[in-house]
């Protein structure tokens, strides 16, 4: 996951809409209780966050805004592709048809979010985001980079930085 980390910090602090952007791991000073946020009507969604109203102090990077990524799955999918070609009725007989193709691999990963607006102390935005990054035949370095920049857009699509 270092590789991980790093890569959302820099995607992050590339951005000129933020001044500074750090990763704090899991810390057991903060105090976290699990709430459920309805996503709609049947669904809802539970996360690790501060009480309502509460501001988080004593970490070691002061701000304005935290992200909560949780329950990170990360996973690889493979399915079939191709095409058959041929096959029907001809003089009156049947014939089968062929099948020509093969693998399609894709990386996947699938997270919970909230994004804390420290000024304040509620959330702002949160979600389910599912991603996936088709590949060709290795998981490449380039294949991380494409989840992480599917992630950044996914969370600001839905928040106060829509800029994206």
């Amino acid at each position: 996951m270092k590789f991980f980390d790093s890569v959302t910090v820099k995607l992050f602090s590339s951005d000129p809409m933020f001044k500074k952007v750090q990763l704090l791991q899991a810390d057991s000073t903060l105090k976290l209780t699990n709430r459920v946020l309805p996503i709609n009507e049947k669904i809802s969604l539970a996360v690790d966050l501060p009480p309502e109203g509460e501001l988080i102090k004593d970490v070691p990077a002061a701000a304005d805004f935290f992200l909560f990524l949780q329950k990170i799955v990360v996973g690889r999918d493979e399915r079939s592709t191709g095409i058959w070609t041929g096959g029907g009725f001809s003089g009156g007989k049947y014939s089968a048809g062929t099948y020509s193709g093969g693998k399609s691999s894709s990386l996947q990963v699938n997270l919970k979010y909230a994004l804390w607006d420290n000024r304040f102390g509620k959330v702002i935005a949160y979600g389910n985001l599912p991603l996936e990054a088709p590949f060709l035949f290795v998981m490449t370095k380039s294949d991380w980079v494409a989840i992480v920049k599917g992630m950044k857009a996914g969370i600001l699509k839905n928040s106060p930085f829509k800029q994206y």
